[in-house]
């Protein structure tokens, strides 16, 4: 294992991670740099170890990474990590450090996880069929392949390629309305959006149903003097952690 690991400076300029409570953010940075951490991004830990290296309880801990696996950031199955995104920061490594990768994949007990690691980054295993991963790893929807049936009429074809990820990009006309609805009652509140708000309000209008997005602005409103997108997110999230709304997609 290295000894070290490095923080991109951007991370607490990132929107998802400043909207992280403060055991939270200590959470994500611990997962990609406690001793058991490889470049690979899958690696096997002890739930007790996360416990006595980080002071957090079983039952936060729980919490933290249900809430990280519902985001599509770190998986945590059968006492093996998944830190989503790690390895494409690896992606343009020599033949050696991408060899090496898979060796410390190989490594890892069997496990649905591990397949699931497998299958999403193109590796071969005994259990597990080499079939890539049919969309990229951060979003919730990819390109349609261009070897799709071409009895596809022009309507079809304009569809998909306005359908979009959550994190940015493309905004529909529906879509649009959705997130200028939520502007407008925000703005109600008070709150002054800034520029960096913008996306993180897009990615409300993809995961949430309007109506449950003005409770939460008037809930918001209603029990803090500093009313701010983060806060409405953290709102959102309970409610959804507590069954009381669904996700648009869920």
């Amino acid at each position: 294992m290295a000894n070290y690991r490095q923080i991109h400076t951007q991370i607490w300029r990132d929107n998802w991670f400043l909207d992280l409570e403060p055991d939270e953010k200590l959470m994500f940075i611990y997962l990609f740099s406690n001793d058991s951490t490889n470049l690979a991004g899958l690696y096997e830990i002890h739930e007790r170890v996360i416990q006595l290296e980080t002071g957090l309880d079983k039952a936060r801990i729980e919490e933290i990474l249900k809430r990280f696996e519902r985001e599509g950031k770190v998986h945590y199955q059968d006492g093996v990590v998944w830190m989503v995104n790690m390895k494409k920061y690896h992606s343009n490594a020599g033949e050696k450090v991408q060899k090496n990768i898979d060796s410390m994949v190989m490594g890892i007990h069997d496990c649905e996880l591990k397949q699931k690691y497998c299958i999403a980054n193109g590796i071969t295993t005994e259990n597990t069929p080499c079939i890539p991963y049919p969309y990229p790893m951060d979003t919730l929807s990819y390109r349609k392949s261009k070897s799709k049936s071409k009895s596809k009429t022009e309507e079809e074809e304009k569809s998909e390629k306005e359908e979009e990820t959550p994190a940015g990009g493309t905004v529909t006309s529906a879509q649009s309305q959705k997130i200028s609805s939520i502007t407008d009652h925000i703005q109600k509140t008070g709150l002054q959006l800034k520029p960096t708000d913008e996306q993180a309000i897009q990615q409300l209008a993809a995961v949430f149903k309007t109506p449950d997005i003005h409770d939460a602005i008037d809930h918001m409103a209603a029990h803090t003097n500093r009313p701010n997108v983060g806060y409405l997110r953290k709102v959102l999230d309970g409610w959804f952690t507590e069954r009381k709304i669904q996700k648009v997609y869920s």
